[in-house]
């Protein structure tokens, strides 16, 4: 009995003995560390990187901007050719990356000096729907079309010595159609537009022909 009662428990120490020893070759930290470690790797693989959208010091496509534009206007009022220049500020409401709303605001000034003299000085208000896309780094091009309200605030014109100066006269608003092309690099823009005049006084205008540079903030 003795004998026997012995015998198992040095059976049980050995099995002990070698226990300790696995369980010691291979720490329970080790492996916490490593599940972590994979699980860390995969989320890193598994998650898109987003690139900053507000890194870049100037707009691009899909965000809303503020632009000022200057340029030259050429039309023709009744038979009478003309020119002018114009200075203003648009802003642009975009509805998604490639479709927008641009409202603007335009002081023009133009001139006629072939058969007498002729100023005029007014508002153009243009609300243009606009469509850009990029074709290049930092590089987009946009079509626009839509109407411009044409407010004429005075007028002189003056033939063989009489002079007559308007302000706010008759026909002094006027409704334009129009559609142009733009080009856009980083802040830097071109616009190509054409308005013809749908109603009052601006039914004699074969149209407005201009060309602007702008700038983006």
């Amino acid at each position: 009995m003795r004998t026997k009662l012995f015998k198992q428990i040095t059976l049980a120490a050995i099995m002990i003995a070698f226990a300790s020893t696995t369980f010691a070759e291979e720490p329970v930290g080790k492996n916490a560390l490593q599940l972590g470690t994979s699980i860390e790797e995969s989320s890193e693989a598994t998650l898109p990187s987003v690139p900053p959208r507000y890194g870049k010091s100037y707009r691009s496509g899909g965000e809303n901007s503020l632009s000022i534009v200057a340029g030259v206007d050429f039309g023709c009022y009744k038979t009478f050719p003309y020119n002018g220049v114009y200075v203003g500020a648009l802003y642009n409401f975009m509805l998604s990356d490639a479709f927008g709303i641009e409202p603007g605001l335009e002081l023009r000034w133009l001139m006629n000096d072939n058969y007498g003299t002729y100023h005029e000085v007014g508002w153009f208000v243009p609300v243009m729907a606009n469509y850009s896309f990029e074709v290049g780094d930092d590089f987009y091009l946009s079509f626009f079309a839509g109407p411009t309200l044409d407010l004429t605030m005075v007028s002189v014109v003056e033939f063989w010595g009489t002079k007559n100066s308007t302000w706010f006269g008759d026909g002094c608003c006027d409704l334009l159609l129009g559609a142009g092309v733009g080009a856009k690099y980083r802040n830097f823009g071109l616009r190509v537009a054409y308005n013809y005049g749908v109603v009052s006084h601006a039914k004699a205008l074969s149209g407005h022909f201009n060309i602007g540079l702008t700038y983006s903030f």
